[in-house]
């Protein structure tokens, strides 16, 4: 929802003064303009740009155990020719990581010509906290405003319902709890109407409602969360601008039967699942869960999110052998501290500490 961009970058992009102005004086663009360059970015990106990133990310995600991934790629403000590379990936995957994509369009059209039963991802339905455009019931403490909502009920409800009559699953970003609770109660009155397996998802809600958790519940709506959060801005930004309001309760959705996959949105915050694990575990506010919930949320539940849990997420007869080797047993006492020995994929070794081998 922002980035900063160096003289150099600004050259290279080109970026017009409608664009440039005194609000971005400092190389910090933020939304709209924010957008104009993501989507700048991604039409002078060429695929072999995008074969060199690929494998940088590839091999990053090898060191650190990862072995498939959800790509939530394309959209308003990035174009859709990252989506179709990263779909080109996971129909030939030749060996390399596993990719599930999730193409971040409401174009249903451009999923069914591929043959997807899957659109969304990071579709936003709300912006952040740290811009103060997270979408919440009560205003923020630090701010006259209450965030913002990117759709209204009859446009999502419309969307999903669509996207439900075409057999696909629907993703979206909800960060705060008004916008969560568009969701949740979107994906309950779109359920009724088209009763069938979605497996609709939220990506994030982390500020907590009862109401949403209570939705999400009752509909076996998926929460696909990412526990650094909490770690880096709890209690700095999150309690700054939200006062006591509880944010990313793991411990009380899994207590009220939701299931959760666990992830980075990277390169917001490391790749590393193993970090994540540690974040879920080690919470001071009774929201911690424990060493096995989390290891789930990271392998077999983030299976069930993409309907692939019969192949991936297990070491089992009939599944992928995909796994990783772990320098100790996981404790409580020691995850924070434990590193990633062995990567392997369908098998194949593709990350080895003693020879930081990527295959």
């Amino acid at each position: 929802h922002s980035i900063s961009c160096n003289s150099a970058a600004l050259k290279m992009l080109d970026v017009p003064l409608h664009i440039r102005n005194s609000d971005t004086a400092d190389g910090v663009f933020r939304e709209k303009a924010y957008m104009w360059i993501s989507e700048r970015l991604s039409e002078i990106n060429t695929d072999e740009d995008r074969e060199l990133a690929f494998r940088t990310a590839e091999k990053k995600a090898f060191s650190q155990g990862v072995v498939s991934v959800h790509a939530l790629e394309g959209g308003k403000g990035w174009g859709m020719e990252d989506a179709d590379f990263m779909l080109k990936k996971e129909m030939n995957p030749d060996g390399g990581i596993g990719i599930t994509l999730y193409p971040q369009t409401v174009d249903i059209s451009w999923a069914k010509e591929r043959n997807l039963k899957r659109i969304g991802g990071c579709l936003l339905i709300d912006g952040t906290i740290g811009n103060r455009t997270a979408a919440l019931i009560e205003p923020y403490c630090d701010s006259d405003t209450s965030g913002e909502l990117y759709f209204s009920e009859s446009a999502l409800l419309s969307f999903v319902e669509r996207a439900f009559r075409e057999g696909m699953q629907t993703a979206f970003h909800a960060i705060g709890d008004r916008a969560s609770m568009l969701v949740a109660s979107v994906y309950s009155k779109a359920l009724k109407r088209n009763p069938g397996v979605y497996r609709p998802r939220i990506e994030h809600c982390e500020v907590f409602s009862e109401d949403v958790c209570r939705i999400c519940s009752e509909n076996s709506i998926l929460v696909a969360v990412q526990p650094v959060f909490e770690r880096i801005w709890g209690s700095s930004m999150y309690r700054g601008s939200l006062g006591n309001r509880r944010t990313n309760c793991y411990r009380t959705m899994l207590d009220n039967g939701i299931r959760l996959a666990g992830g980075s949105d990277y390169g917001v915050t490391e790749i590393s699942p193993l970090k994540g694990i540690a974040a879920a575990v080690k919470r001071e506010d009774g929201e911690g869960i424990s060493i096995d919930e989390a290891f789930r949320m990271f392998s077999s539940d983030a299976a069930y999110f993409s309907f692939e849990e019969n192949k991936k997420g297990s070491v089992r007869i009939g599944a992928l052998g995909d796994f990783a080797v772990l320098s100790e047993e996981p404790s409580y006492v020691n995850i924070d501290d434990i590193f990633v020995l062995k990567t392997f994929k369908s098998g194949e070794l593709k990350f080895s500490s003693d020879s930081s081998c990527v295959k």
